[in-house]
Order: C-alpha cells, then sequence, then structure tokens
C-alpha cells in the first residue's frame, strides 16, 4: 500500500465518519487552493477542540485492530493486509486493512478497513447521533440506506451500474468500512456478519 501523510489519514478517517451520517463527498472537497488552506486550518482547530470531547481517547494497539480480520471472507482468501498507528500534533489514530480475492477470480473482491479514530473519537460521537435517524434514498440502479447489522448501525449503499456494495458500520469510535465487488446486492452486509463484530466491541473495553 502506497504511504500516505498523517494528514490524508486524518481526513479519510473524517470522511469516513462523515460517510456514516450521509455527508456527499462533493460538499466534502475544497474547489480551490485558498478554499483547501481554509479548510486545513479548521480541520485542525476542529481536530484540537475534538480531543477535549467525550469519546476521544488514545486508539487501541494497531495490531489488535489487524487481529479483527479474518483469513477468509465469503470464500475469499485474505490476499493482503496492512496495520498501522499514525500520531502527530498530539492527534493518534489506527488502522488495520485487508484484500480479499482469488488470484484466479478477477471479478470478485473484498475491502474491508477497520479505524480507531482515537483522539478524533468526538466526531464518532456525532456520528452516533446522526445513527439514530432512519435514512434511506434509491434510483433505478442504486440505493443508500441506514442499516442495522448484528446490532450495529451503520449505512450501505449500492451501485448497480459498477457492481459496489459498501458498507460503513460504527462501534463507538471504531469505523468499519466494507467494498465488496461483483457478488451482487448486500454482499457488504453479508461480509460484516462474517466479521468478528464481537472482537471489536472488546477493543474498546
Amino acid at each position: 500500500m502506497k504511504t500516505k501523510t498523517f494528514l490524508s489519514i486524518a481526513v479519510s478517517s473524517l470522511v469516513a465518519l462523515w460517510a456514516v451520517i450521509g455527508i456527499p463527498a462533493s460538499a466534502q472537497e475544497p474547489a480551490n487552493a485558498d478554499e483547501m488552506r481554509e479548510a486545513m486550518q479548521q480541520l485542525a482547530e476542529q481536530m484540537q477542540a475534538m480531543q477535549q470531547q467525550p469519546g476521544a481517547a488514545e486508539p487501541v494497539d494497531f495490531r489488535k485492530l489487524k487481529e479483527f480480520l479474518p483469513e477468509q471472507l465469503l470464500g475469499l482468501p485474505r490476499a493482503e493486509s496492512d496495520a498501522r498507528k499514525n500520531e502527530a500534533m498530539g492527534i493518534a489514530t489506527a488502522t488495520a486493512s485487508a484484500t480479499y480475492r482469488d488470484e484466479g477470480d478477477a471479478d470478485h473482491r473484498i475491502d474491508v478497513k477497520i479505524t480507531d479514530t482515537g483522539t478524533m473519537g468526538g466526531y464518532a460521537t456525532m456520528a452516533q447521533h446522526g445513527l439514530a435517524m432512519d435514512f434511506e434514498e434509491e434510483s433505478a440502479t442504486s440505493f443508500h440506506r441506514s442499516v442495522t447489522v448484528s446490532g450495529i448501525r451503520g449505512r450501505e449503499s449500492w451501485d448497480g451500474e459498477s457492481g459496489e456494495s459498501e458498507l460503513t458500520l460504527l462501534i463507538q469510535r471504531l469505523v468499519i468500512e466494507i467494498l465488496a465487488e461483483g457478488f451482487g446486492e448486500g454482499a457488504s452486509v453479508e461480509a460484516a456478519k462474517q466479521l468478528p463484530l464481537e472482537k471489536a466491541k472488546a477493543l474498546l473495553e
């Protein structure tokens, strides 16, 4: 996997949380350099403020996050995995991710990522409030909706044109993201049911 700067990882963590509460990507992206600088300044201020909010804490050991990723998912073997802790300017997060695919099958793939938002956990607290409301929209070939998987709230989406099924779940300050390609509608939810979600909950105890 390509090395990311800490700032890009922090922004990725925020985007994951924004996805949970349904903020579209187009509303997250600055239009030009001046807006980018202003957005980065606002982001830094918000991050500092969030460290003082309920839900913020030191992230769990990234090695424990990696243990959350099974060796097989929906019949596909784990082909690669990565885990790391990211820390700078008093902000700390931890992530673990895995890709599931079979070398002889180019049509099916699953990407799973678990992020402990750590000292940015205040955003997760805000997202939890957003998940309390049911949400659903659909078109002829796609849908976005709130879901509950094994007692955990999240957001599911399906794109019939690309064949991509996506799911984002939120367990306190843990964000779980799943992208399944080539399996059909609802595949990301089925993949989530094969993950050790109870183990993820236990990580925060």
